[in-house]
C-alpha cells in the first residue's frame, strides 16, 4: 500500500452470533478489512437497500469488513442444519446481509418432538444491525400413518426469538388410525413453541371427515399436539381407548 488510507487487508475471523439472533451462528470466508479511502475490494457486493439509505455518496468512502462466502448454521431446533450464502458486511452501523437457501434440511432428519419437519427454504434479512425478517417454509408431519399426512407450512422469527407458523394446506389428508381421511380448511393452524431448544408442535385443525358408510362429518375442532388428540364434532359423545400412546377422545 502507498498509505494508510488504502488499506485493504485479507482477515481470518472466528465464529460468531448476532445479538437478536439466539444460537444462529454464522462462519465467514474470504474477509476484506477496508480501510481504504481510494477503492473497495473487487468482490464486494452492496444490498439495494443499503445502498439507498446507507452508502456513502461516494462508494469508495464506505470503511468496513466484507465477507464473500458465509455460512450459517441454524440453532439445535432445526437440527443444526445449516447454509451458504454470499456477502456479509459489518460496519459503523452494524451488520448488514440477506441470506437465503433452498433444500435445508429434510423430512426425515428434522424432528418437532417427534413430529416430521423439513425446511425446504429459509430466508434471513439484516440490515445495518436490524433483523429485518426470518422467514421459513417447509412440510411439517403429523404423527399418523397413511399415505399423506404432511402439511406444507411458513414459519417466522419474531424479535424476541419466538416463531410463529402457518398452515399452507390444499389436499385431503389421510389419517388411517380412524380409517378415514380428513379435509381441512385455511383456517387451521400450527403453532410451534421453542421449549429448551426444541419445538414443540400444536395443531388446531378445522374441516371435515369422512368416515366410511357415515359420510363427511363436520368437525368442529381437533386440538393435536405431541401428546393427544382432541377431536370435536357437533352431536353426541364417546370415547376412543388409548391407542399407540396416545390419549384420544371422539366426541361424536
Amino acid at each position: 500500500i502507498e498509505s494508510w488510507n488504502d488499506l485493504l487487508v485479507s482477515l481470518d475471523l472466528p465464529s460468531f452470533e448476532i445479538k437478536g439472533l439466539k444460537d444462529y451462528v454464522f462462519s465467514l470466508n474470504n474477509v476484506i478489512l477496508d480501510f481504504s479511502s481510494k477503492r473497495n475490494a473487487k468482490t464486494i457486493r452492496f444490498p439495494q437497500e443499503y445502498q439507498q439509505n446507507y452508502l456513502p455518496d461516494e462508494q469508495v468512502l464506505w470503511r468496513g469488513v466484507y465477507a464473500e462466502n458465509v455460512s450459517v448454521t441454524l440453532p439445535e431446533a432445526f437440527s443444526r442444519a445449516s447454509f451458504s450464502a454470499k456477502g456479509l458486511l459489518i460496519d459503523d452501523y452494524g451488520i448488514t446481509g440477506l441470506f437465503s437457501a433452498d433444500s435445508i434440511l429434510s423430512l426425515d432428519k428434522g424432528s418437532a418432538d417427534g413430529w416430521r419437519f423439513s425446511v425446504d427454504h429459509f430466508g434471513l434479512n439484516l440490515m445495518a444491525g436490524e433483523l429485518v425478517a426470518a422467514e421459513f417454509t417447509g412440510r411439517l408431519g403429523l404423527p399418523f400413518k397413511g399415505k399423506n399426512t404432511t402439511l406444507g407450512y411458513e414459519g417466522y422469527l419474531q424479535p424476541n426469538n419466538e416463531y410463529t407458523m402457518r398452515v399452507k394446506n390444499e389436499d385431503a389428508l389421510d389419517f388411517s388410525i380412524f380409517k378415514a381421511k380428513a379435509h381441512l380448511e385455511k383456517n387451521s393452524s400450527v403453532t410451534l413453541r421453542l421449549v429448551e431448544n426444541r419445538f414443540i408442535p400444536e395443531a388446531i385443525l378445522h374441516g371435515y371427515m369422512t368416515l366410511g358408510k357415515e359420510g363427511n362429518i363436520r368437525l368442529v375442532s381437533a386440538v393435536l399436539d405431541s401428546r393427544q388428540l382432541l377431536l370435536t364434532f357437533p352431536q353426541n359423545t364417546s370415547v376412543m381407548k388409548e391407542r399407540q400412546n396416545w390419549d384420544i377422545f371422539l366426541y361424536l
